[in-house]
Parts: C-alpha cells; sequence; structure tokens
C-alpha cells in the first residue's frame, strides 16, 4: 500500500472538518476571506501541498498498482476538483464556502474518505 494514502485519508477529513467547523460558526461564516486573510493563505497553503504530493504519489510505481481501485479513482477526481478550485479561487476576491465547487470538492472528499478507509482495512 502507498504510504501517502493515510495523508490523503487525513487530508480529506481536514477539509470535512474544516468545512464543519466553518458552517458551525455562524460569526465565521459572515467573515469574507478576501485575498490576504491569512486564514485563507493558510488553507491555501494545505490544498497547494495536497496538489504537490498527489503529483509525487502518481510518479511512484506503487501509485500503478493500485490505480485501478475505486479509492484512487475518487482521489484522482477529487485531485482535479481541488486543482480546478485553486486555480479559480487564487485568482479571485470571493469567499471560499459559498461556492457551489466548494461544495461539491466536500462532498467528493467525504466520498473518498470512505473509500480510502475501506482500501486500508482492505490491505
Amino acid at each position: 500500500m502507498p504510504m501517502q494514502v493515510e495523508y490523503f485519508l487525513n487530508f480529506c477529513e481536514s477539509i470535512i472538518n474544516l468545512e464543519l467547523l466553518v458552517l458551525g460558526d455562524i460569526e465565521y461564516q459572515k467573515k469574507q476571506w478576501f485575498v490576504g486573510d491569512p486564514r485563507r493563505g493558510t488553507y491555501y497553503l494545505l490544498i497547494d501541498e495536497f496538489l504537490n504530493d498527489y503529483q509525487s504519489l502518481v510518479e511512484t510505481d506503487e501509485y500503478s498498482l493500485f490505480k485501478g481501485e475505486k479509492a484512487f479513482q475518487s482521489l484522482e477526481e477529487l485531485y482535479t476538483q481541488v486543482d480546478s478550485f485553486y486555480l479559480r479561487q487564487t485568482q479571485a476576491d470571493s469567499t471560499i464556502f459559498n461556492d457551489q465547487n466548494w461544495i461539491d470538492i466536500v462532498k467528493k472528499a467525504q466520498e473518498t474518505t470512505q473509500l480510502l478507509t475501506e482500501f486500508i482495512k482492505g490491505q
């Protein structure tokens, strides 16, 4: 099993936990995340790290062994969604959490978390 699987599982859980934290805090929701806001910067560092680590995983020999697994197909779809979202958001001056694409990423992260968990248990 690729060593990075648990890292990606943690990443998915971080997205979900961050979403729950923000959605659960009405005062937090009212604040806009403009470019330069440190919360937004910290969040983008997490996403940037995920994108880079995913690219590193894909380049390993181990990855080809698991490429057909549902968990890794879901992870690849999540990567594509996050990459597209990241490019759009870094060029925009808008909030993150009111974005439909972000909601889709959270749903995909939930699905990927479940599939990765099942994959780890099956190994």
